[in-house]
């Protein structure tokens, strides 16, 4: 399945150990990426194709990635969003269960410097999405390709 399916767009959710967060939130990132197990990032692909009343729970993300890909200055704009990650968790694992089917790897971070300090968990199941939402999100990657 794996191999022979392309994916539109993928969502990462990046994960620091909490040794490198300080008590009011602030996080030693140069700690994490000298660090072997500073940082997780649990990959999600996303498909489209989900009716408008299905997915309205990603609004907020495709509508911060619109934000930002219709600013200006994308590498210093920031959208601050709520996002229920029970909603996320319960589309790639409905059941809360032992069926949760995942690859984990050790890699790199996507982005320059592409440090390998990364513990990959990356979920068999997509999240779908309709496909204006998987529009915004390619939108954004053609004009910032990083």
């Amino acid at each position: 399945m794996f191999i022979e399916n392309r994916f539109p767009a993928e969502l990462h959710m990046v994960h620091v150990k909490e040794d490198h967060v300080s008590q009011d939130g602030t996080v030693d990132l140069d700690a994490a990426l000298a660090a072997e197990d500073g940082l997780a990032v649990l990959g999600i692909f996303v498909t489209g194709g989900a009716d408008t009343d299905s997915a309205t729970w990603f609004d907020v993300i495709a509508n911060a990635t619109k934000d930002i890909a219709d600013s200006n200055d994308q590498s210093t704009e920031t959208v601050l969003a709520t996002v229920n990650l029970n909603q996320i968790v319960q589309r790639i694992n409905p059941t809360f269960s032992g069926d949760f089917n995942y690859w984990y790897y050790n890699g790199s971070l996507t982005t320059p410097g592409c440090q390998e300090v990364v513990h990959w968990v990356v979920a068999e199941k997509a999240l779908q999405v309709t496909d204006d939402q998987v529009t915004y999100k390619t939108k954004f990657c053609h004009i910032n390709p990083n």
